[in-house]
């Protein structure tokens, strides 16, 4: 077994698939870049999926109809069984993707930047939008810049929902948001921003 090959394989891939580590072994830096050009051919098999702008208008709606006391038992059954089937689906997909891909150290660099500029499934808003935020904020962008990848994550409904930020434009929310992404983008929570790093008199609790 090739050393520098199963070290290409397993600390920047997903774990080897048979046959990988002797693809890697004569040229493990070659085997490594090739997935990142573009004609590494890397295609999420999303047609299946819906979109963030669908699951958003639909969750809308709910949550709207829950406010006014008009989602009976039957919707909310109904908007709770579309919340498991979208995260089932979601999940499978990713979980199939990664096992099969010829690309594991593209598909590991999408894990990474999901991670970094995370978006939490803790509850039905965000649980229906979190496998629409990998798949078009941060799967297409991993390989350009960093400033690009960061604005499609930061505005992404997504990220917006998480961050409780798409409700309103108050200087409490605006802080919030702008903390946040400064602690994701500095990788640093003791270089957390304060009121007066962005210009906003602090609001009496």
């Amino acid at each position: 077994m090739s050393r520098l090959g199963a070290l290409a394989v397993t600390r920047f891939g997903l774990g080897a698939q048979p046959g990988e580590i002797d693809l890697a072994k004569d040229a493990p830096e070659q085997w490594l870049l090739s997935q990142l050009g573009t004609s590494a051919g890397v295609q999420f098999p999303d047609q299946a999926l819906i979109s963030s702008k669908v699951q958003f208008s639909k969750a809308l709606d709910y949550f709207q109809a829950r406010r006014s006391q008009s989602a009976n038992e039957s919707t909310q059954r109904a908007f709770r069984r579309d919340v498991r089937q979208t995260t089932i689906a979601e999940v499978s997909a990713r979980t199939t993707f990664a096992a099969s891909t010829r690309a594991p150290f593209h598909e590991r660099l999408v894990g990474f930047w999901a991670n970094h500029f995370t978006v939490a499934a803790n509850s039905p808003q965000t649980r229906v939008l979190v496998g629409a935020y990998e798949r078009e904020a941060i799967r297409p962008h991993i390989l350009g810049s960093f400033a690009e990848l960061a604005e499609r994550a930061i505005f992404h409904p997504g990220m917006l929902v998480y961050l409780s930020n798409c409700r309103g434009k108050s200087p409490r929310r605006s802080f919030g948001i702008s903390n946040a992404l400064h602690s994701l983008i500095f990788c640093a929570k003791r270089s957390a921003i304060t009121n007066s790093t962005v210009g906003f008199t602090p609001i009496p609790r």
